[in-house]
């Protein structure tokens, strides 16, 4: 099946940062309609970096960081 054209769209919770997972997830449909393999493990590895990332500014502006449940 061959497309002229194509419309995917992930939904995004913050527009001023990089999206991988809303991109893997256009990839993944992506690919089950043209039948292809696409490596995203990328996509993974950035979105893990992004949280660490976060999670540093987090830790540095001096706000509590939370490790389990609980309400401290």
């Amino acid at each position: 099946m061959k497309f002229k054209a194509i419309g995917l769209f992930g939904e995004i919770m913050e527009t001023n940062e990089k999206q991988p997972l809303a991109a893997k997830s256009i990839l993944r449909v992506f690919s089950i309609l043209e039948n292809i393999a696409i490596n995203t493990d990328g996509f993974d590895l950035e979105y893990e970096n992004q949280m660490l990332d976060k999670r540093k500014r987090i830790d540095s502006d001096g706000e509590t960081s939370k490790s389990g449940p609980g309400i401290g």
